[in-house]
C-alpha cells in the first residue's frame, strides 16, 4: 500500500508537490487552531480564596466580605457570586447578610492569564439595613468588587498547550456549564 501512495505521488513536479503540501498544511491547520479546556468550579473557588475574606473602611460602616459562592447557569452570559457580608455601623449596629456580584472573564495573551471581569451588584439581600445606609453601601460594595474582583485570576494557559504563541491566542468562546466553565483559546 505504501508503494501504491508513493507511485502516485511520483508523476508530481516537485514545485506542485511543495504547493499541494503548503495547501493541505493550511486547510487543517484549522483543527489545530484551537485549544479546549474545562476549567472546574472548584478551581475558581481555589482562586478566590486566595483574596477573601477582605475586609474594607467605609465612612458609614467597616465591611466584610467573606469567601464567595460561585454560582454557574447554564447558557448564562455571566458567572455570579454570592459574598457573605457584615457590616458594623458606629455604636456597635452590626448586619448581616448578603450580595451578589455578576461577572465574566478576561484574557490577558501577552501572560495568558484568565481573570475575573465587569463586576456589577445584582443583589443586596441585608434586610435590616436602614434606608439611608443602602446608598452608600452599593457603591461602596461595587467600588470594592471593581478594585479586588480584576486581580483574581482564574486560569493560566500554558504556551505549550498552544500550537502558537501566547501573545497571538484569543479567548475564542466561553460556555458556563453546571460543573466550570468551557474554554476555547485560540487565533485568527
Amino acid at each position: 500500500m505504501p508503494e501504491t501512495a508513493c507511485a502516485a505521488w511520483r508523476p508530481l513536479r516537485p514545485g506542485f508537490r511543495r504547493w499541494l503540501l503548503i495547501l493541505l498544511c493550511l486547510s487543517s491547520s484549522t483543527a489545530w487552531s484551537a485549544f479546549t479546556t474545562r476549567l472546574p468550579v472548584k478551581a475558581i473557588d481555589n482562586a478566590l480564596q486566595q483574596h477573601f475574606p477582605l475586609r474594607e473602611y467605609a465612612t458609614f460602616a467597616r465591611l466584610s466580605f467573606g469567601v464567595p459562592e460561585v454560582i454557574l447557569v447554564p447558557g448564562s452570559a455571566d458567572l455570579e457570586l454570592r459574598f457573605p457580608v457584615m457590616a458594623k455601623a458606629p455604636g456597635n449596629a452590626a448586619y448581616q447578610g448578603h450580595v451578589g456580584i455578576a461577572v465574566n472573564v478576561s484574557y490577558k495573551p501577552g501572560t495568558g492569564g484568565l481573570y475575573l471581569y465587569g463586576p456589577r451588584l445584582q443583589t443586596v439581600g441585608l434586610p435590616e439595613l436602614p434606608a439611608d445606609m443602602l446608598d452608600a453601601f452599593r457603591a461602596t460594595v461595587s467600588t470594592v468588587m471593581q478594585n479586588a474582583l480584576p486581580l483574581v485570576q482564574i486560569y493560566q494557559v500554558r504556551e505549550r498547550d498552544l500550537n502558537h504563541t501566547l501573545a497571538m491566542s484569543e479567548l475564542k468562546s466561553m460556555e458556563i456549564e453546571a460543573d466550570g466553565l468551557l474554554l476555547v483559546f485560540g487565533f485568527d
